[in-house]
């Protein structure tokens, strides 16, 4: 990965923070995304530390002017970017809405890669130009509620997640069939016991950390994507951890996709 640049969203804790960690050991600069630079410090210090090389991006991905003022941050100093990691995700346990006036699920782990994809999409295509959307196997029970996105109606947590996820992997292979130039794929990274559980009731986190699989073991799959040669050239693709996987129907389905693509557009308004 030397000479290489990566941007990754939700950097300071988590599969983030391991993912962050084994890129700049690899030789890449990585642009640590968090709400703030404090966030981001330790991060930073522990990679430098070992002699990497990184830098801090504050971000509010639920804040479309966050994400626009972090971008062109970023490219006031960069020329270019070869891989951009949406891992920033949230499980919410009570219905919110973002300033915007999106439900904060579908603002965070929809509207929120789908518009960094593309604000940095030249400076994608000025590197090796990958985009790694982190999805979730929960996508498989997930469905796209045409008639209610924002779930105003009947909202339940996993619901919201389950949809996000969905339309996240949706977005994702409708965005690789629409441009050859950029590789962008959807994973599943395994489930680890981090803060995306923060909402939940204290003895299910309890359970969920003593069960769960580590932020180490789960940064392995978006690794392999970023660094593997073996995989540079795929796009399009679903991957439950290590190996390609048929996403769920809707996501093979490329009228659903491109109806979709048109409903977040207008949303995102990029």
């Amino acid at each position: 990965m030397d000479g290489q640049t990566v941007i990754i969203t939700g950097a300071a804790a988590g599969i983030g923070r391991a993912l962050a960690l084994e890129l700049a050991r690899r030789g890449a600069h990585v642009v640590v995304s968090a709400r703030t630079d404090a966030a981001a410090a330790p991060v930073l210090d522990e990679i430098t530390r070992a002699g990497g090389k990184a830098e801090s991006l504050p971000m509010d991905v639920a804040s479309p002017e966050s994400i626009r003022a972090a971008v062109t941050r970023f490219l006031d100093s960069h020329g270019k970017l070869d891989v951009l990691v949406n891992n920033a995700g949230v499980w919410a346990g009570k219905r919110t809405v973002t300033p915007e006036g999106f439900e904060t699920t579908w603002s965070v782990n929809v509207l929120a890669p789908f518009r960094l994809a593309q604000l940095l999409d030249g400076a994608l295509k000025a590197g090796t130009g990958k985009v790694i959307n982190l999805s979730s196997v929960q996508h498989y029970k997930g469905d796209i509620h045409w008639d209610d996105l924002q779930l105003e109606r009947a909202y339940h947590g996993a619901k919201a997640y389950r949809q996000s996820k969905l339309a996240l992997t949706m977005l994702s292979l409708e965005h690789a069939a629409r441009d050859a130039a950029l590789k962008v794929n959807a994973v599943h990274p395994g489930v680890a016991g981090t803060a995306l559980f923060r909402n939940f009731p204290a003895f299910i986190r309890f359970w969920i950390n003593l069960l769960m699989s580590t932020p180490e073991k789960c940064a392995k799959p978006p690794l392999q994507l970023a660094a593997d040669p073996a995989h540079h050239e795929i796009s399009g693709r679903f991957y439950h951890q290590l190996r390609p996987r048929d996403p769920h129907p809707m996501a093979r389905d490329e009228a659903a996709r491109k109806r979709l693509w048109d409903v977040v557009s207008g949303q995102a308004k990029v």
